[in-house]
């Protein structure tokens, strides 16, 4: 995928008529993701209890592999989280934080994010 812009609107559910400027509050997800989505759903109704017994842990390492075949890391340091703020909220909370450094936060900070600041400073 090398096009951008208008060439991938088609890839969207999204009204062609507006243009989203905020794509970090409220991203669009492609047609392709969402059609997984719903298979992956389809499959979990089947048999709710084997499916999180035994086959979604299949599904979230395949999609770890993936991601990290990407990005070019290995697996074990891909992890899957539900939203932007619970990751730097893992990744803020995982660094063993010295005496005298200093974290910068913009003053256009989620609340969230800025609790998770206080409480390490």
């Amino acid at each position: 995928m090398s096009d951008f812009g208008k060439k991938r609107l088609a890839d969207f559910y999204s009204d062609p008529n507006y243009i989203n400027v905020n794509h970090g509050s409220y991203g669009y997800t492609p047609k392709i993701v969402m059609q997984h989505k719903r298979f992956l759903e389809e499959e979990c109704e089947k048999n709710t209890e084997k499916w999180f017994r035994r086959e979604s842990e299949m599904y979230i390492n395949d999609m770890r592999s993936f991601i990290a075949a990407r990005i070019h890391c290995p697996t074990k340091n891909v992890f899957i989280v539900q939203n932007a703020t619970d990751a730097i909220n893992c990744i803020a909370k995982s660094i063993t934080w010295k005496a005298g450094e200093v974290i910068l936060l913009p003053n256009i900070a989620y609340s969230s994010i800025k609790k998770t600041i206080s409480v390490i400073q």
